[in-house]
């Protein structure tokens, strides 16, 4: 059969892919298999500027920002599209223009249907975050804490659409 290559983060090949691929080799003896076990994520962030990129154009950055290890890694991939649109980032790549770096809000039908995936990078993607700002030597009105009481109740700690949702 030949030689065959695979990596893998180290933990999950020992728990997970060691164990499935010890049968493969007894059903085919004459698989030259290499298995390399490696945790190795800044690696898998840098062949992200490889891809060609959706990126959000209101941003002001051409770029991705992922922490690693507490601190913050840059990616610059090619881009194929600027759009300052999170539905028309996530329509291009199912499309097949590239990839994106998308809200998990926008992921939930594209993920359940299969026709988005999520590349795990082993890094956390720089996040956005919503605010209620009120001034600070004053307390909150009622009707701000009314708005975040609602806001709270309808969307969730954590979000709704992350409960639950497969992302791997």
């Amino acid at each position: 059969m030949g030689p065959l290559r695979i990596s893998a983060p180290v933990s999950f090949g020992s728990l997970h892919l060691g164990p499935a691929l010890f049968g493969l080799l007894a059903k085919f003896p004459s698989l030259d298999l290499t298995l390399d076990l490696e945790d190795r994520q800044p690696a898998a962030l840098q062949e992200l500027a490889r891809h060609r990129g959706i990126i959000y154009s209101n941003r002001g950055a051409s770029d991705w920002r992922f922490r690693v290890a507490g601190k913050w890694v840059t990616v610059q991939p090619n881009i194929a599209l600027r759009v300052n649109n999170g539905l028309l980032m996530r329509d291009a790549a199912i499309s097949g223009l590239g990839i994106t770096l998308l809200a998990t809000f926008l992921l939930n039908d594209p993920l359940r249907e299969r026709t988005l995936r999520v590349i795990d990078v082993g890094a956390e993607a720089e996040g956005a975050t919503v605010f209620v700002a009120y001034p600070q030597d004053l307390r909150a009105s009622a009707k701000i804490r009314a708005l975040t009481g609602c806001l709270r109740q309808a969307i969730g700690e954590p979000p709704h659409w992350e409960l639950g949702s497969s992302t791997s």
